[in-house]
């Protein structure tokens, strides 16, 4: 039986997660600097395509900032996992027998 060789390496997934997080954070701050540029124009009434693009920016920046509080406790919690695990692994690694001065005969 054959198996199929993974061909996409961590190096690969970390720059293709960097990648995906500069254009969300592009995508929300040119976002809000249309909003910024374009709350003062003339508007033509409702068919007016500034007024359309304001709202679907306006959409862009609350739906990031309604997931705001969610990607914070994911954070928060990732955070407190990896300090726990810090803390664990100077307990396991500095309590060795061989550091307690324990005879291990035969």
């Amino acid at each position: 039986m054959r198996t199929v060789k993974n061909t996409v390496n961590l190096k690969t997934i970390r720059m293709l997660k960097a990648l995906l997080s500069v254009f969300l954070v592009l995508a929300v701050s040119l976002s809000l600097a249309f909003v910024a540029i374009e709350s003062h124009h003339d508007c033509e009434g409702e068919a007016c395509p500034i007024c359309a693009c304001l709202a679907e920016c306006a959409e862009t920046v609350r739906g990031f900032f309604d997931s705001l509080p969610i990607l914070t406790a994911v954070v928060v919690l990732m955070c407190a996992t990896v300090s726990c695990s810090f803390a664990m692994l100077k307990e396991l690694v500095f309590s060795t027998p061989i550091l307690s001065k324990v005879r291990m005969n035969d």
